[in-house]
């Protein structure tokens, strides 16, 4: 079960998931009302530290949180108004948060796309001998050298 921790409570945004949310990702859209508006907006399933996760909990509304950590499988979310005006942080699975989906601005979609780039062009150049190839544990490498700089 996850379990919320308060934090300092002096944010202008904590009474609004969303403007909490916009604090951290400016790129995030305006107009997010319902679940369904949220739903709309996700470009990723996967998580990423400095996305905004939208989760289905305070129907029909939905909510909005930031992440700020990923770990195996667990994901700690930064979020405001879980409990009313209140800021809180909370660890657990995707399943556990009720995450439906992330948003991911321009700019980390980019930083993820230049990485998925290179990884094909190498699976490109040693696609006859790819079990055999010592750059299958390169790229492995090379994912977790880059996550750790983003």
């Amino acid at each position: 079960m996850a379990k919320r921790i308060l934090l300092k409570q002096t944010h202008k945004d904590r009474c609004n998931c969303i403007k909490y949310a916009r604090s951290f990702v400016p790129s995030l859209p305006y107009a997010l009302w319902t679940l369904g508006d949220k739903r709309r907006i996700c470009n990723s399933k996967k998580p990423e530290v400095g996305a905004i996760a939208m989760m289905a909990v305070g129907l029909p509304w939905g909510h909005a949180g930031y992440v700020n950590a990923v770990s195996g499988k667990l994901i700690t979310i930064k979020e405001a108004n879980y409990i009313p005006c209140r800021l809180t942080m909370v660890k657990g699975t995707a399943s556990e948060l009720k995450i439906v989906g992330y948003y991911l601005s321009p700019k980390l979609r980019q930083k993820q796309a230049t990485v998925n780039e290179k990884i094909a062009l190498y699976v490109k150049r040693y696609k006859k001998n790819w079990k055999k190839s010592p750059v299958k544990s390169l790229i492995n490498r090379m994912r977790v050298i880059y996550k750790k700089r983003v």
